[in-house]
């Protein structure tokens, strides 16, 4: 009973640490983020953030990205040592306007600590990125103390 507690608390604690992360992310790219213009037609899409849901399932974590804009050959998606890393780049040409501009993204999320970067899953489609993550049922290595 004790041990199943402190694993719910250390869930808890892991979840409180990544939305303490993505609010540091969120402003430090608030405040490193170049001015945004306002005018109809005009857009910077480097100062604006994805629309992520993340929810755990029985056996994988699913995380769904909203980036309309791409295809599915403008990804680079990375798992390394618990952090995911999804990067997008676009030209986009406005011939109308006679101008082109590059559309970037770039996220950096922490993943769960029972998420394993093995298996992982992951489909494009009507602008909305999904990724499947399969849960470890390791809950570690035991260290017998002497």
């Amino acid at each position: 009973m004790v041990n199943r507690s402190f694993d719910e608390m250390d869930r808890l604690f892991d979840r409180m640490d990544r939305m303490m992360m993505d609010v540091r992310e969120r402003f430090d790219a608030t405040a490193n983020a170049p001015a945004v213009d306002a005018r109809p037609g005009a857009m910077d899409a480097d100062a604006s953030r994805l629309h992520a849901t993340w929810h755990a399932e029985a056996d994988e974590h699913v995380l769904v990205l909203d980036v309309p804009g791409f295809e599915k050959s403008d990804f680079d998606v990375r798992v390394d040592d618990g952090t995911l890393a999804v990067t997008a780049e676009r030209e986009v040409d406005d011939p109308a306007a006679g101008a082109w501009s590059t559309r970037r993204v770039h996220e950096r999320l922490t993943l769960p600590s029972d998420a394993t970067g093995d298996g992982v899953t992951a489909t494009y489609r009507n602008g909305v990125l999904e990724l499947r993550f399969p849960r470890s049922d390791s809950t570690g290595t035991r260290i017998d103390v002497e």
